[in-house]
């Protein structure tokens, strides 16, 4: 997303899209992105260190830890999606309706990374950004995935559903939060 369009998101409303020009916007842009790169690289240091089998355990481990770090107040930071791997992360409905959005929006566009979505309630600002499935992602998401991969998979996440993904395609989304009163808002 270019900074110039970065001041400006499109808010999922109950029924319409609105634009949405909350600096909580920016923050929340730069915690996810920041998020993301951390994680992602230490993914791949544990791939580089100890193949796929390594990384799942190390993502298990690392992936909670990490979202902790960027959890700090006022920011709740978390993954969600379709397809679980840990399930933790079940998107809740309004989660559920955005990726909906998400997968719509791609289905449309399929050359087009989905925006960002947006929801102020009485006592939340909610955020979600798409996960897309990258080259790295699908040594462990892919439908390709090597016996010992599989094998880790199935040790450490028995009720997995988060396989068999192809470039490109929408894996989840970060989610975040952020408590709002009165003082706070717009």
């Amino acid at each position: 997303m270019s900074r110039h369009l970065a001041f400006f998101a499109l808010a999922l409303t109950s029924s319409a899209y609105a634009i949405d020009a909350d600096p909580r916007f920016i923050e929340a842009e730069r915690i996810s992105q920041a998020f993301s790169q951390q994680l992602l690289a230490t993914v791949k240091d544990a791939m580089a260190a100890g193949g796929t089998e390594n990384a799942i355990a190390v993502c298990q481990v690392a992936a909670p830890t990490i979202a902790s770090q960027y959890s700090q107040a006022p920011w709740q930071i978390a993954r969600t999606s379709n397809k679980l791997r840990n399930t933790n992360n079940a998107p809740d409905a309004w989660e559920q309706s955005v990726l909906a959005a998400f997968a719509r929006d791609i289905a449309a566009n399929p050359d087009k990374k989905p925006t960002p979505r947006t929801h102020i309630s009485d006592s939340e600002y909610r955020y979600m950004a798409p996960i897309m499935v990258a080259a790295p992602c699908l040594a462990c998401h892919g439908s390709a995935l090597s016996t010992n991969t599989q094998k880790a998979l199935n040790q450490r996440y028995p009720d997995d559903q988060a396989t068999g993904y192809q470039l490109g395609e929408l894996r989840g989304a970060l989610t975040l939060r952020q408590r709002i009163s009165f003082t706070n808002q717009r």
